[in-house]
C-alpha cells in the first residue's frame, strides 16, 4: 500500500491463544528477514516502485484480549535490519 510518496509493506499478525508470543512479538529477526526478502523480490519484479521510500509495519491482533483492537505499528522495522 501507500502512504503519500511512502510503499508500505504490511504484515497482518493474529494471535488468539495468550500462551505463546504475542501477536507483534511473532514478527521476529526470522520473520523479518523472510519479509525483507519478499519485499525485495516484489521490487525485482516492480522497478518502477523501487525509487519510493519504503516502510515495514505490523498489524497486530491478539484475541485472546477480550475486545481488543488491532494495534497497527508503523515502521516496525526497517530494512537495515
Amino acid at each position: 500500500m501507500f502512504d503519500g510518496h511512502t510503499l508500505v509493506f504490511v504484515e497482518v499478525r493474529l494471535r488468539s491463544n495468550g500462551r505463546f508470543s504475542s501477536s507483534a512479538g511473532s514478527v521476529n529477526g526470522k520473520k523479518q528477514t523472510r519479509l525483507l526478502a519478499t519485499a525485495s523480490w516484489f521490487l525485482q519484479r516492480e522497478p518502477a516502485l523501487d525509487r519510493h521510500p519504503i516502510r515495514f509495519d505490523v498489524v497486530a491482533y491478539d484475541r485472546a484480549t477480550p475486545d481488543a483492537a488491532p494495534r497497527w505499528i508503523r515502521q516496525a522495522f526497517d530494512a537495515s535490519h
